[in-house]
């Protein structure tokens, strides 16, 4: 990975000057798109550098306003304007609305070629991402190669301090676009895991830093992994970090062929607390029941479980546009508490208990009964673990 500030620091770029959203100059790039119409904006992707000379704008700014505002909403890095006989000058409300949203914005003078920007650019990126990072290959390939070989992987980790009689877990860090802020967060997650466990190997796979941890404790107990990312947390607060990290951990494993296993898991941790931030699951060791949903073999019968339970209410919403079904999960959430319930979703008392009524009506069931509650969490919980 590499920055704009380092792709623009190259001698070769000194005429292309930044003329707003300086804040942004440490984005990630990686890749470039040369494109001269508005209409092709959604073609853009996470991370390119956008580039026009305005050809296909016939002089109108509002297309290219039209063209930043989009190439920021889809999380492109920045953008280069070509200024020349299509686009003469770059309007102070572009400027403006870069220097708000922290949006690099250049601009290339017409005498510069797009031709020789593109050309540059692209080698120099091909070059950074082509560099091999340290020690990562032996990771990438136990998980994203289904053919390795388990002897030679063996081998390999052996060189790097792995015993052949021991367990192995993944961690996975999902990392911001923000390149410090990314380095500050593998560094300090680094020095914690390292604190704890005897040894690592990381890898960065697109927006996700990727641990490999060896979890044999030798008689000495590792803490919980909970303690470790509330660690993580504490310092990352200590350097004004206002979003934190989403990090989890898979299950310990004995064989390297099962590695990929635990990152599966560590990634189905995150995609719970992306929805439930306020559970604080870390380790799969400490999904509860959710471990049974995942483990069960047929899919088809969980699928069908949800759809037996909460089918009904979800087609009544739909029919209805009403809101009983998050409402449910806000009952349960509440363990039917009305007062909580009502402060909870801004209703009256009054309101609460009509729901209630109406929901067991639709559904058959009564709410306060504890195998009631059971059932309905456990379809909410499969909702949860849907991708």
């Amino acid at each position: 990975m590499t920055t704009l500030r380092r792709v623009f620091s190259l001698p070769e770029f000194k005429t292309i000057s930044l003329v707003a959203g300086k804040e942004g100059i440490d984005r990630t790039i990686t890749g470039v798109n040369v494109t001269e119409s508005d209409d092709l904006a959604e073609f853009f992707r996470q991370n390119e550098l956008i580039v026009t000379t305005g050809i296909n704008m016939a002089n109108d700014l509002t297309k290219l306003m039209n063209m930043v505002e989009t190439a920021y909403q889809r999380n492109a890095c920045g953008m280069v304007i070509n200024t020349g006989p299509y686009i003469p000058y770059i309007p102070e409300s572009i400027v403006s609305f870069a220097d708000q949203m922290a949006f690099p914005l250049f601009r290339m003078p017409w005498e510069y070629r797009v031709a020789d920007f593109l050309k540059l650019s692209v080698q120099f990126l091909m070059t950074v991402q082509n560099k091999p990072m340290n020690r990562d290959f032996v990771l990438s390939e136990i998980l994203f190669n289904p053919d390795f070989n388990d002897e030679d992987m063996k081998t390999e980790l052996a060189k790097r301090g792995f015993e052949n009689e021991t367990t192995y877990a993944i961690v996975v860090c999902e990392l911001p676009n923000h390149v410090k802020h990314q380095e500050s967060i593998m560094k300090i997650l680094d020095k914690s895991l390292n604190d704890h466990y005897e040894r690592t190997l990381s890898t960065v796979f697109k927006n996700q830093y990727i641990v490999l941890v060896d979890t044999f404790n030798q008689g000495v107990p590792h803490p919980s992994f909970s303690k470790i990312v509330q660690d993580v947390y504490q310092r990352l607060e200590q350097l004004d970090f206002t979003t934190l990290p989403l990090i989890a951990k898979g299950e310990n494993y004995t064989y390297i062929s099962d590695v990929k296993k635990s990152y599966d898991e560590a990634l189905k941790v995150i995609q719970l607390n992306r929805k439930h931030a306020r559970y604080q699951i870390y380790s799969y060791q400490d999904l509860g029941a959710y471990k049974l949903i995942l483990g069960a073999r047929d899919h088809r019968t969980i699928d069908k479980y949800h759809h037996d339970v909460l089918g009904k209410l979800y087609q009544y919403d739909k029919s209805n546009e009403t809101d009983y079904v998050s409402f449910l999960r806000i009952y349960l959430e509440e363990d039917g508490r009305t007062t909580n319930i009502s402060r909870k979703k801004f209703i009256h008392r009054n309101t609460v208990l009509y729901k209630i009524k109406k929901i067991e009506s639709i559904l058959n069931m009564k709410l306060d009964h504890n195998f009631t509650k059971t059932t309905l969490t456990l379809a909410f919980m499969i909702e949860d673990l849907r991708m």
